[in-house]
């Protein structure tokens, strides 16, 4: 549809003939015999529609189209208009595409995130070396305690006593290769906690032992800690934190990168928060492990009871990793 007319250039009265057109992606302009200027209508002002009057359609900085056939001017104008919006429509129809595929993406990488990492990480874990648990755990504490570590103010006396517990229960546990190791530290910002290291370094603090209602109930806390190394359950921590690449340099072998990571975290591996899957086979573990070292199982429940009545429980940082719940108390009393 092309509207016959004159094109005047700004400023200026002489008028040559053009047309003014639109092509098929709707882009106007003004044709005349020495060029062809492409204008946009949106910036266009059309006088209103009189008789005997013609018709401008003046462009700032472009020009003025001026015509006397008003019907093909308004039958271009409405034309215009409705591509205008059509465009508009399919944009908010793109738009609402997007959201939805925008949200569903959101959903589903949430899912197979929520879902899909543990199963990763556990396969994972299944095949990385139990060698190289060593070393991780060792690069681990050695950020640990540039951070948190502080001095024991136990006794001697009393650590001999506390590492015969731990002795008589590591004897019994199904990973007799792994190079078990107790270490006494201050809690400081800790308070009472008890840390299991990748490869059988187990820290626990002087706090926690001041609240364990007697040793069978602190041996059933390093019978729990003693039951995540076995299980590995930090390396699966381990490999659901960091990123997919350091993965992949543990299943290679070089684990340089991964130590790295260890090092800069400065001991997060072992304040994150184990699962509610982990904390179950950890207490089951723990209930079997305590019986064939001569322990009351019932003391754990006892000491987690302790824990969570504890006015300060809400704060505790072993309750914040292990977080303690009735139901875990009730399945404590409740294994054979």
């Amino acid at each position: 549809m092309a509207v016959r007319g004159w094109f005047y250039d700004p400023g200026r009265s002489r008028r040559v003939e053009a047309t003014l057109d639109t092509d098929f992606a709707g882009v106007a302009r003004i044709a005349t015999s020495e060029r062809v200027i492409a204008v946009d209508l949106r910036t266009a002002r059309v006088n209103g529609r009189l008789a005997g009057v013609a018709r401008q359609v003046a462009f700032p900085l472009v020009g003025t189209f001026e015509t006397q056939d008003d019907d093909a001017l308004e039958a271009l104008l409405a034309q215009q208009a409705g591509r205008r919006r059509s465009r508009l429509y399919a944009f908010e129809r793109l738009n609402a595409r997007n959201m939805i595929l925008a949200l569903a993406i959101v959903v589903l990488g949430g899912g197979a995130i929520y879902w899909g990492l543990p199963v990763m990480a556990g396969a994972t874990t299944a095949i990385v070396p139990r060698h190289i648990d060593r070393q991780v755990g060792d690069a681990a504490f050695e950020a640990f305690d540039e951070q948190f570590g502080l001095a024991s103010a136990l006794p001697e006396a009393r650590r001999g006593e506390v590492e015969a517990l731990f002795a008589r229960l590591i004897a019994h546990s199904n990973a007799p290769g792994t190079p078990y190791r107790l270490e006494f530290r201050g809690g400081g910002r800790l308070g009472p906690n008890a840390l299991a290291f990748p490869g059988g370094l187990i820290v626990v603090t002087d706090e926690l032992m001041g609240l364990a209602p007697s040793d069978d109930g602190l041996a059933g806390v390093l019978a729990h800690e003693i039951a995540h190394v076995e299980m590995r359950h930090g390396m699966h921590q381990l490999m659901r934190g960091v990123s997919l690449a350091a993965i992949v340099t543990i299943v290679t072998g070089d684990v340089t990168g991964i130590l790295n990571q260890v090092v800069a975290a400065g001991g997060a591996l072992v304040l994150m928060s184990y699962s509610r899957e982990h904390e179950r086979e950890a207490d089951a573990r723990a209930v079997r492990l305590m019986r064939q070292a001569g322990f009351q199982p019932a003391q754990l429940a006892a000491m987690l009871e302790r824990l969570e009545s504890c006015a300060l429980c809400e704060t505790l940082p072993w309750i914040s990793s292990h977080p303690v719940t009735r139901e875990r108390i009730e399945a404590i009393g409740r294994k054979p």
